[in-house]
């Protein structure tokens, strides 16, 4: 076996092709990693984060109406995209990455759309019994109302006679 082939022999018996040069010698790029964000970007992000926690505390006290979620819901996504671009590197990474990234924000906008849709689809059927033996809806007209404190009783069968 020639001594070249060996994984673990001594650097000096390496070709000198094969001998590494230490970690802390190698660049960021030479590693294929990105690089990172200069720091005024980093204070620029977090100074963008702060603001937007100020309107999305302020839009949690004004009345819009139905478009508070939507508002609410923009400004925790403009927020998402800022923290995985720069603080996760999302935007200096490889095209794998992103592919990633954005597949699972699809994921995300798919729980959210079935979530919204159980959510709001609710109030078309009628109401569950649930656990509970008392109807939730009021009897109809002329049927006396079970006492509140008690439960309703179930139905009771006829009996057949004895023969």
């Amino acid at each position: 076996m020639n001594p070249h082939d060996h994984p673990h022999a001594p650097p000096h018996d390496r070709p000198p092709d094969a001998r590494r040069e230490p970690l802390a010698r190698l660049d960021r790029a030479d590693l294929g990693l990105p690089h990172p964000a200069p720091l005024s970007a980093y204070l620029g992000v977090y100074a963008a984060l702060l603001i937007l926690l100020v309107v999305t505390v302020a839009a949690a006290f004004v009345h819009l109406g139905p478009i508070t979620i939507v508002v609410a819901m923009a400004i925790a996504a403009i927020k998402a995209v800022l923290v995985a671009l720069v603080f996760m590197h999302v935007h200096g990474s490889s095209p794998l990455t992103k592919l990633f990234s954005i597949a699972g924000l699809a994921w995300l906008v798919i729980l959210f759309a079935l979530t919204f849709s159980d959510y709001i689809s609710r109030g078309w059927l009628p109401i569950s019994r649930g656990w509970t033996d008392r109807p939730i809806l009021p009897p109809p007209p002329g049927v006396p109302r079970p006492p509140r404190d008690q439960p309703q009783a179930p139905p009771q069968q006829p009996q057949e006679p004895a023969p």
